[in-house]
């Protein structure tokens, strides 16, 4: 699921691009496997992922150990297109399952606890609905946009973009 898609135009040479993944990206068999267990390979680079050189796309995440597990997994897939003159890349920022997992139960709960009380509620509750949702939906949308927007900026500067 696509969070943000954001393209970006540059006048570098693709390959160039492409090969800064080679050596800032622990490269993996595929990303499934790092987010179904929310534990990625052990290693001292900053991005886990995979990328195919022919169709110059990629999937990139975070690393995260056994004792630094990672609540806000967000997942990078891109793809680096050339083109006449410039380089165009493509960049898809999607939820890690458990952060999804967790997104669900926040705004569900949330939708959930304002059809209870509008059902079965009185006037009084509505002061506990309003505690409900800026305590829940609203920080936690915060906290992913920060988060978002840091790996967004991280991206940026593994592609010589920002």
């Amino acid at each position: 699921m696509t969070i943000r898609d954001i393209d970006y135009d540059t006048s570098e040479d693709s390959e160039k691009i492409y090969s800064r993944l080679t050596w800032a990206v622990e490269k993996v068999d595929g990303l499934f496997s790092q987010l179904i267990n929310g534990v990625t390979v052990d290693t001292n680079r900053p991005w886990v992922g995979t990328f195919d050189k022919e169709k110059m796309e990629f999937g990139l995440i975070e690393p995260s150990g056994l004792f630094n597990a990672k609540l806000l997994q967000i997942v990078v897939r891109g793809q680096v297109t050339p083109t006449d003159n410039k380089t165009t890349i493509n960049i898809k920022l999607g939820l890690g399952w458990y952060t999804l997992f967790v997104s669900g139960i926040v705004y569900l709960g949330t939708i959930g606890m304002i059809i209870m009380i509008a059902l079965f509620g009185q006037v009084s509750d509505i002061w506990n609905l309003v505690l409900w949702i800026i305590v829940f939906p609203v920080l936690w949308t915060i906290v992913l946009k920060r988060k978002m927007d840091k790996v967004e900026k991280k991206v940026e500067n593994l592609l010589g973009v920002g």
